[in-house]
């Protein structure tokens, strides 16, 4: 009896084993008759059977570049082998055909920290861009539209936001257009220099204050009168009164909760002052 549940498991692994070259050969076959989403779909398939596999992940990875879809690439480039001369070849590729576009904000938005956009932008390549940067550059335009952007404070009263995987123009150095409400912008993307986008306040669309994952709001509810309610930073002895407000607090503030009876000089306190049983119920709330 245990010799056949022995046959039979080696035969089944014998089969499990045969599956995915025989799948892989198929979907080399799309991808080489230039069937780029039956491709994609075959491969994806593949990877059920053997999830690690580098040959199948860089196909992937070549065939979410072709549709300019680069964005969705980090889960099969952790995978790759990257001294395969094939793989160091695509790697280096992505780092030379895409980067990061810095977009800076000039004026006042009106928000304490950051704030959500909606940006009208309408970006103008060359004319011979590449099939596979044109898509991308058409996924930006439709997010774009979409969605909103997030403004981060900069040095010199600027505001900045960043649209990753932006396509570099490598065939020849010429620059890219922006169309916004002022007029029509220049700046240079290309494989000589990639400078930034610069905008003004008054070219949003929209300006939404709020606060990323990387902050929360701290609202405080005092239910004891006598009572008031401060955020201190751990480094610092500064003091924030926060009694009727709310606060955006960063994590990285390393910031705690002060509850004092009122008229109790606070200067130099380094200790928290609690007589009552329940004071204050706090809420922290995670904006996403």
């Amino acid at each position: 009896m245990r010799q056949n549940q022995i046959t039979i498991l080696a035969v089944s692994m014998i089969i499990l084993a045969s599956v995915t070259p025989v799948r892989a050969t198929i979907c080399d076959d799309l991808l080489r008759t230039n069937q780029m989403d039956a491709a994609l779909e075959c491969y994806l398939k593949a990877l059920d059977n053997n999830p690690t596999d580098p040959a199948i992940n860089l196909h992937i990875c070549q065939i979410l570049e072709s549709k300019g879809q680069v964005d969705q690439l980090e889960p099969y480039l952790s995978k790759l082998n990257r001294n395969s001369k094939d793989a160091s070849a695509f790697i280096e590729m992505l780092g030379v055909n895409y980067k990061t576009l810095q977009i800076s904000c000039d004026g006042n938005s009106g928000c304490r920290r950051y704030f959500r956009a909606g940006i009208g932008i309408t970006f103008i390549p060359p004319e011979d861009l590449e099939a596979a940067k044109a898509s991308r550059l058409a996924a930006i335009q439709k997010q774009l539209g979409e969605g909103n952007l997030w403004f981060y404070p900069s040095q010199g009263g600027k505001s900045v936001s960043s649209i990753e995987n932006f396509p570099v123009i490598t065939g020849v150095p010429l620059p890219y257009s922006a169309q916004v409400k002022s007029g029509e912008r220049e700046f240079t993307f290309n494989f000589i220099e990639c400078s930034g986008l610069n905008l003004s306040i008054t070219d949003l669309d929209s300006i939404r204050c709020g606060v990323p994952d990387t902050l929360a709001q701290l609202q405080i509810e005092i239910d004891d009168p006598d009572y008031e309610v401060f955020l201190r930073n751990t480094t610092g002895d500064k003091l924030v009164n926060i009694d009727d407000d709310k606060y955006y607090l960063s994590r990285g503030e390393n910031s705690e909760i002060m509850f004092q009876r009122k008229g109790i000089p606070l200067l130099n306190r380094k200790y928290l002052l609690i007589t009552s049983l329940v004071l204050t119920s706090a809420l922290i709330l995670f904006q996403r």
